[in-house]
């Protein structure tokens, strides 16, 4: 073998060396997952639709303080006949409610006429009243006001953890394609730096058996070494161009449209690291982990919620009793408040009970049964995410550790490689053993690159859980 040629082969196997080992190159137009993924929370459409359930919430609440807002009332009734005002009754009224279950009431009647009845009669000028009613059972220290309101505050919470779990469902799906879009991209270039190197060296294989220094058969085998390679970069290509649509159909524009660039290219892939936060010494055990998650959340202030609603219903058990005070005056309340006199007064007392309360009974039976059915799906649900968390965990420990032993396996197929390739340059072996030696690297390589994709995107899984994804 001529030195020329012995040159050019060791040239070719320092570039398929210095190709393989490299990692991706980071340019200006490199997309890092932190920019990608705000990219995506900021402005796809799921996501802004998440950000409406906030809102969502404080109109929940708004709606619910409407039950003590302030009640302004009036009437106004007159009957007149043949030339004769039969009565002409006006009457007026603010009612305050308060959250409390003490109701607050100021108001004004005025009444005249022939044939008005007697417990009508008012003074000339009218009759000025204000005082207060209390439920003396039903509703003393719980009411549909109360238990409205308290329903919405848990209801405003709740839907920020919906938010926060559809956010995270969506940066999930995000990062899965994002890290096979840049598994594939590694792929790719490592293919098409060892094509061309094969390429090269089939056309120095064709040299030295133009010079007779090879024979026949390694021209051969460099051409199939060559197809392979062929063959498995358009399959590749194929997952590259398929990868870059689904991380494309993630990323929108502040103005609702798609704002991919085909320049656009992943970050390398990282290293396989555990979080120390998750799998340190003192790490939490899967069942606290789940504890915090998203979903576990919801279904406590479910509970919370269902049972506002509960307590509201046991109070409906008891009887409707209402005292009511009011003192009178003929006077405006500003101009005349000495006229008021605990002298001068209307009292009140309203009683109503169904007898069977067959009503009641069943909303609070239906109640307590759905507490049990929510309670049950929260158990359902912690197991779930429980053993979800431990077999996740496990499996992430096993995948850093297979991604260190392929990382190992990958430089022992290089040396071998290399050896083989020193070998045939000093004529002690052939070039199809250079070629297996060869395939097996690139395979340990492209393994050890699927591990590395694997290892990220079952980390941002344990993210989604866990709702720990923070922007």
């Amino acid at each position: 073998m001529t030195m020329r040629l012995l040159s050019l082969l060791l040239g070719a196997t320092a570039l398929l060396l210095l190709s393989l080992g490299a990692s991706a190159q980071q340019g200006a137009d490199t997309l890092y997952l932190s920019e990608y993924l705000q990219q995506v929370s900021q402005h796809h459409p799921l996501a802004r639709a998440a950000r409406l359930m906030e809102e969502q919430g404080r109109m929940e609440v708004r709606a619910a303080r409407g039950f003590f807002d302030p009640e302004l009332g009036g009437t106004f009734d007159e009957k007149r006949y043949k030339d004769r005002t039969y009565y002409r009754i006006f009457s007026s009224d603010l009612k305050v409610n308060t959250r409390l279950g003490l109701d607050l009431k100021a108001g004004y009647d005025y009444a005249q006429g022939y044939y008005l009845n007697p417990e009508r009669t008012v003074p000339d000028d009218g009759l000025w009243y204000a005082g207060v009613s209390l439920p003396l059972a039903q509703g003393l220290f719980f009411d549909e006001g109360r238990a409205a309101l308290r329903a919405a505050r848990i209801r405003q919470q709740r839907f920020q953890w919906e938010q926060r779990q559809q956010l995270a469902n969506l940066l999930y799906e995000a990062t899965v394609a994002y890290w096979t879009w840049a598994g594939h991209r590694q792929q790719v270039q490592t293919l098409q730096n060892a094509l061309q190197v094969a390429r090269q060296r089939y056309q120095l294989v064709q040299g030295g058996f133009a010079t007779e220094e090879l024979p026949a058969i390694d021209t051969l085998e460099a051409f199939v070494q060559l197809q392979t390679l062929q063959s498995q970069l358009l399959e590749e290509e194929q997952a590259l161009i398929k990868a870059e649509q689904e991380v494309a159909s993630f990323y929108w524009s502040e103005e609702g449209t798609p704002l991919w660039q085909s320049q656009f290219t992943p970050s390398p892939l990282p290293p396989a690291s555990l979080p120390d936060s998750l799998y340190g010494t003192a790490s939490p055990a899967p069942l606290a982990l789940a504890e915090g998650s998203p979903a576990l959340r919801y279904y406590g202030f479910r509970l919370e919620e269902l049972e506002a609603d509960r307590r509201w219903k046991a109070e409906k058990l008891k009887p409707s009793l209402q005292a009511s005070y009011n003192l009178l005056s003929s006077e405006p309340p500003l101009e005349g408040a000495s006229s008021y006199s605990v002298n001068n007064y209307k009292f009140g007392v309203n009683f109503k009970m169904p007898l069977l309360l067959r009503n009641a009974r069943g909303e609070l039976q239906l109640s307590r049964l759905k507490l049990e059915a929510t309670a049950l799906e929260q158990r359902q649900k912690r197991l779930e995410l429980t053993t979800k968390l431990e077999a996740l965990l496990g499996s992430l420990e096993l995948l850093q550790q297979q991604v260190q032993q392929n990382q190992q396996l990958a430089e022992g197929y290089r040396r071998l490689w290399q050896a083989e390739q020193q070998k045939f340059e000093f004529g002690e072996s052939t070039l199809f053993y250079v070629n297996a030696r060869e395939l097996k690297y690139l395979e340990s390589r492209l393994k050890l690159f699927s591990l590395q994709v694997k290892f990220q995107q079952q980390q941002a899984e344990l993210k989604r859980m866990l709702g720990l994804w923070e922007l």
